[in-house]
């Protein structure tokens, strides 16, 4: 509960990817177990020394599956008006726009990525995500 709270709203969307066969899946799961005890990257670095969140789902479905869900955008093309003070506080500096990242938000507007589960309003429209 206290996990579902930090995010937006305190609501939870559960996707699945639609056709990875299950020796993809499985090799998905040893990818991303080779990641356990590294840092979070709070600077959405794309390196392997620290990971966050949306990078995990990405590298581990690519190295795994091979398939790239979500897409890489550049920070500097986000809507992140909201938290332009932290971000820039966040890098101690600029905020770097032209690194590439993929978020959350990229991840479940991803069509291939089917939801699963949402408490959210309306997760999708006409394949756009709505939050």
């Amino acid at each position: 509960a206290q996990w579902k709270a930090r995010g937006v709203k305190g609501r939870l969307l559960v996707l699945r990817p639609t056709g990875v066969e299950d020796a993809a899946k499985q090799r998905v799961v040893a990818e991303a177990k080779r990641h356990l005890g590294k840092p979070y990257d709070a600077l959405f670095g794309w390196g392997d020394e620290a990971m966050y969140c949306s990078e995990l789902v990405r590298k581990a479905y690519a190295a795994g599956a091979g398939v790239e869900y979500g897409k890489l955008e550049k920070l500097g093309t986000l809507d992140v008006a909201g938290l332009k003070r932290e971000i820039s506080e966040r890098y101690r500096g600029p905020i770097p726009v032209d690194l590439e990242l993929v978020t959350p938000a990229s991840l479940a507007a991803d069509a291939r990525l089917e939801v699963v589960y949402s408490d959210f309003p309306e997760a999708r429209q006409g394949g756009a995500l709505t939050l």
